[in-house]
């Protein structure tokens, strides 16, 4: 027969099977059913075993999934495929005994699992590579016991009613950072003491509540300004007042870089006079760490102009009869237009020889008093009989009269009378504390800015500029309401 096989018993192309005994032969096809191999397989028929004589050269040859035996050779090691991808599976000897180790790579590393079978080495190796196909490499690369501890951890956090766990994790990092390693449960009993007693309140609350605390203690002027900045931080933070922090600050200051280190002290002020006011009705607790970033910077502005005395001169010629007042009383007086404005005849004249400036008219809401210059009465003297508002119009209409005025002169700037008046009257008195208290600032502030602009002969000619001897200019109607 071609196969080699004759009718009855083997032939002698197969001499391996002829010194077999039926104990053995049976035993060795029981041991190899299911493996991989060419060697005979249970469905071999043997004649020793059967009598018989017939021989299935088919299935002697048959190779199938799991006919090769343990104990015969086998090539390691083994490949093992999905979807492109591929894993091996070695085999070694420990102390006598057979380990088997999948190996493939997950997450840009080598990933290894031991095994004491074959078929949960195979079985591990196909698993690690579908789970890197569906691009899970990171659990891929986990042991057992870490995937147990990964699925653990995700119970606790669903049971806890958190179901993201990048979340959580970003989350925990970011504290560990903030504390530098500290322990986040020592960080939360601070957190929850300090906070035992504080009462939440929005921003916006708090800086409302400031603003009216401050609208009977500052001039309404700078009430205005402070609501201004007051409502852009309102819009600014919109959170509980005890949880204004650091971060919120440093992006506040940063949109404000462009502008200038004066702007940003503007906000300053108010922010502390808010948040002292929220530490006093327990909205914020005092260790806030925020000072720092509360202090005022270091305002490094450019000289103020002022006039020469023979600008401001030009300036007394060329205004009319209802602008002249003001300007007398900028130049001479130093005191702001928009006090001026609120001014009326009788703080010129109450007391003699002073201006006086109400608290309710100031700036500071502080009252001040100011000499009286010759040179500033004789501006004025055609105003003696004159009562009621120095100014009839309002701060727009000022606003356009001045306009006109500079345009008629050619001379430009902003507070010009008041930067030139704090110039020339330190030069001439050379008294910073004098000064401050005729103009309602601080020593400090005139020293740094005004400080040697002007000599003494020049603050003495500035207080010199008289009217011109028949001017028009000091025709006025007495009886004028």
């Amino acid at each position: 027969m071609t196969n080699g096989l004759t009718q009855g018993k083997p032939t002698a192309s197969l001499p391996t099977f002829s010194g077999i005994q039926s104990s053995s032969m049976v035993e060795h096809a029981a041991v190899n059913r299911g493996v991989v191999g060419s060697s005979p397989t249970s469905g071999a028929i043997f004649p020793k075993e059967n009598g018989q004589s017939r021989f299935s050269a088919q299935i002697l040859h048959t190779k199938t999934p799991d006919s090769r035996a343990d104990d015969r050779p086998m090539k390691f090691p083994i490949t093992i495929k999905h979807r492109g991808l591929e894993a091996k599976v070695y085999r070694a000897t420990i102390k006598g005994k057979k380990y088997y180790r999948a190996s493939y790579r997950a997450g840009g590393k080598r990933v290894t699992k031991t095994c004491h079978k074959l078929k949960d080495a195979r079985a591990a190796a196909l698993d690690g590579l579908k789970n890197v196909h569906r691009g899970q490499d990171g659990m891929a690369s986990l042991t057992k016991g870490e995937t147990g501890k990964v699925q653990v951890a995700l119970q606790l956090l669903s049971g806890a009613g958190f179901h993201d766990p990048v979340k959580v994790a970003t989350e925990f990092l970011t504290a560990k950072d903030e504390l530098e390693g500290g322990s986040l449960v020592d960080a939360a009993k601070e957190y929850r003491r300090r906070r035992r007693k504080v009462k939440r309140v929005t921003f916006s609350h708090a800086a409302d509540k400031w603003l009216g605390y401050q609208q009977s203690r500052v001039a309404p002027l700078t009430h205005r300004v402070a609501s201004g900045v007051a409502l852009k931080l309102k819009q600014a933070f919109q959170v509980d007042c005890c949880d204004l922090g650091r971060e919120e600050l440093e992006l506040l200051f940063d949109s404000l870089k462009a502008k200038s280190p004066t702007w940003r002290n503007h906000h300053r002020y108010v922010l502390r006079g808010i948040v002292k006011h929220a530490i006093q009705n327990q909205w914020l607790t005092k260790e806030h760490r925020l000072d720092d970033l509360l202090a005022d910077e270091k305002a490094v502005s450019k000289p103020p102009e002022i006039l020469t005395p023979k600008e401001f001169a030009v300036m007394l010629d060329s205004a009319d009869k209802d602008v002249l007042p003001i300007i007398a009383l900028g130049g001479f007086t130093g005191a702001r237009a928009a006090e001026i404005l609120r001014m009326n005849w009788r703080d010129v004249w109450r007391i003699e020889g002073y201006i006086e400036l109400e608290k309710g008219k100031t700036k500071t809401a502080r009252r001040r008093l100011v000499p009286i210059c010759p040179a500033l009465e004789a501006w004025l003297k055609p105003y003696r009989q004159m009562t009621g508002s120095i100014w009839k119009g309002s701060q727009a209409q000022w606003d356009h009269a001045l306009d006109d005025l500079h345009k008629a002169t050619g001379i430009k700037g902003h507070n010009l009378l008041r930067h030139s008046y704090a110039s020339y009257r330190l030069a001439d008195v050379q008294d910073a504390g004098k000064v401050s208290l005729e103009m309602g600032n601080s020593p400090n502030v005139l020293l740094r800015d005004y400080r040697e602009l002007v000599t003494p002969a020049q603050g003495k000619q500035w207080f010199s500029v008289m009217p011109m001897s028949g001017s028009k200019l000091i025709i006025v109607n007495a009886k004028e309401k």
